[in-house]
């Protein structure tokens, strides 16, 4: 289920956000999901070692916090005649 609604669901659909977004160069749209991918693979080497020391958990409840506040940022972005490309891609990060 995390394969569907996850940060993978979002690498999917990357493209389209951020045409909707405002950002439709090609090489700044490539070079975001570059950044985003990046940041996975740190994520998860991090999240690896904190899962041995800190337990499954709190891990759980740090990640439902940083998505919820990601959500929230992204939503904002796109509210209303707001026309912030900074806003999707920082909620995205």
């Amino acid at each position: 289920a995390q394969q569907a609604v996850g940060i993978d669901a979002i690498q999917n659909f990357l493209v389209y956000i951020l045409d909707e977004s405002g950002i439709r160069s090609r090489s700044v749209q490539s070079a975001i999901l570059i950044g985003l991918g990046l940041i996975k693979l740190v994520v998860i080497f991090i999240a690896g070692h904190y899962f041995d020391k800190k337990g499954r958990r709190p891990l759980f409840f740090l990640s439902l916090a940083g998505m919820s506040i990601s959500l929230f940022i992204v939503s904002f972005g796109f509210l209303g005649n707001v026309k912030s490309e900074g806003l999707a891609v920082f909620g995205l990060a």
